[in-house]
């Protein structure tokens, strides 16, 4: 087996608390092998050309017309989810609100700390997963590869950083990365892999993307296209065995007492029920 668990985090929204966002948006997409990943991501690639008549494009670039059709993007989302099974997303959502606070500085700490507990609930599965797979045995400690979209913020990079070198410790796995990657317009001198990875930050971005404008825009229909989205993050089993089954759910709202106004949206958390 492939002793890798491959990660792939992307950011929508800033740490503005007066910008027009009213959110930040983290998205994990995950992998327990490099094929899988391939596989999805040429899909990916060929419903957008179907749907919006444009290969794979970040969600900046992707065009107006499409941004602003919920419906034809739920429609996307679900025939993608509905053609690729073998892949995971994990989702922050952080809500800006003033009331809990107070500087750009405070939404990058909650962001650093989000990543970290998605990160916790992405392992824990993968370590059983690895277990189950005789992993421990054949392949030894298992690895996280962790790709990133390219950010040149130091003051962000270096605490995230040993955030999650403190998180892979306690969960005993050992962490390669963070490899930061621009999407594929900026990439040069780039290797065949390197694109590959490129792309699958792409891909990604559209996923954190997508949620934040339908999270702006505040209307039923955008409601119905990030559940699609978040059906890929939660309320459903896992087969890791004959005879086990994990339950997946790995969506988070900061702050924490904000969650329940989002149970229209995200539903209750299958890990924090009352």
């Amino acid at each position: 087996m492939d002793k890798y668990l491959y990660v792939f985090t992307d950011e929508a929204g800033d740490d503005g608390l007066n910008s027009k966002d009213k959110y930040k948006i983290i998205v994990f997409s995950l992998f327990a092998d490099i094929k899988s990943m391939k596989k999805t991501l040429e899909s990916f690639k060929k419903l957008s050309v179907d749907f919006f008549h444009n290969s794979l494009r970040s969600w900046k670039d992707q065009r107006g017309k499409v941004k602003r059709q919920p419906v034809l993007l739920k429609e996307f989302f679900e025939t993608f989810f509905k053609e690729n099974k073998h892949f995971l997303l994990s989702i922050g959502i952080i809500e800006k609100n003033k009331d809990f606070y107070s500087t750009p500085e405070d939404i990058k700490n909650e962001t650093i700390e989000l990543y970290s507990n998605l990160f916790v609930r992405s392992i824990s599965l993968y370590k059983r997963y690895y277990y189950i797979k005789k992993g421990y045995k054949e392949c030894g400690t298992p690895n996280i590869a962790w790709v990133i979209d390219r950010n040149d913020d130091e003051k962000f990079i270096t605490p995230l950083r040993k955030k999650i070198e403190e998180t892979s410790l306690i969960k005993e796995v050992i962490m390669n990365g963070p490899y930061f990657l621009p999407k594929p317009k900026y990439l040069k001198d780039h290797t065949k892999k390197l694109k590959i990875l490129s792309q699958v930050i792409e891909m990604t971005d559209n996923f954190s993307g997508a949620i934040l404008r339908g999270l702006n825009e505040n209307t039923p229909e955008y409601f119905e296209m990030i559940r699609t989205i978040l059906s890929r993050a939660k309320g459903f089993d896992i087969s890791l065995g004959e005879d086990e089954k994990w339950k997946w759910d790995n969506v988070m709202v900061s702050p924490k007492n904000r969650k329940e106004c989002y149970n229209n949206i995200i539903g209750p958390d299958y890990y924090h029920k009352k």
